[in-house]
């Protein structure tokens, strides 16, 4: 589930109305009759990339999420690190500059910038397109050469770069894994955003980390709660 997974199993999920206290693993208990374990998709993510996806074996790991929102898994040792409120990860939030938003103040600083609709916001204000559009329709239209377009996602690489930056410096990863709808246009500005984490981030750090895009798409996620699923049953969890 995207937003708060406590460890009761009830759920707080911003993007889904009146999805406050959600008692989600009860009710899909009592719907399927079987053991039900609830995960948010940062972390499920993360366990999927480390055990069938781009940091397959490695036990320190980022996987950072990108789509129509951001957040981050983090593995440490192996174990996840959730935080003392499972809030632990909550990466769209990340401060990055001083100037503000009602947007920023809505969703985070990061998050308002370069999540899909940040991308998308930022199109129609530089007038690169007209009317609805998508980050994926714009990446489209970045890549039949529009200089505008490639622009905005270069500079989508340049604050990403500043955040995997922080990360690097933080957690000192062996491996973070860019994941989320947003994988699918990384062409655009996966340079950019390695260049400046690079040149921002801790040095020693910096020279052993590796800065992957995942290949697994949405299927980390499922592979990341089937980890857990099945770990559950083995202790006989439900």
């Amino acid at each position: 589930m995207p937003g708060l997974v406590r460890h009761t199993g009830t759920v707080w999920a911003p993007n889904l109305p009146g999805w406050r206290r959600i008692p989600l693993a009860r009710l899909l208990k009592r719907r399927l009759r079987v053991p039900v374990v609830v995960e948010s998709d940062r972390n499920a993510a993360v366990l999927g990339e480390a055990w069938r996806g781009a940091a397959r074996g490695k036990s320190d790991v980022i996987a950072l999420i990108v789509g129509t929102g951001i957040g981050a898994g983090i593995l440490s040792g192996g174990a996840l690190v959730r935080g003392a409120h499972e809030l632990s990860g909550c990466a769209g939030w990340m401060a990055l500059g001083e100037e503000q938003s009602r947007e920023s103040r809505r969703v985070g600083w990061l998050e308002a910038l370069v999540a899909g609709p940040g991308i998308a916001r930022a199109a129609r204000q530089q007038k690169t397109s007209r009317g609805q559009i998508t980050a994926l329709d714009l990446a489209r239209i970045a890549r039949r050469g529009d200089t505008r377009a490639r622009k905005l996602f270069a500079r989508v690489g340049r604050l990403l770069g500043l955040a995997v930056a922080n990360l690097i410096s933080l957690f000192d990863p062996e491996v973070i894994v860019l994941g989320g709808g947003l994988a699918g246009a990384a062409d655009l500005y996966f340079r950019p955003l390695r260049k400046t984490a690079l040149e921002r981030c801790q040095p020693l750090a910096g020279q052993q980390v590796q800065i992957r895009v995942s290949r697994l798409g949405s299927d980390a996620n499922l592979l990341g709660v089937a980890q857990l699923a099945w770990e559950a049953a083995r202790r006989g969890a439900g």
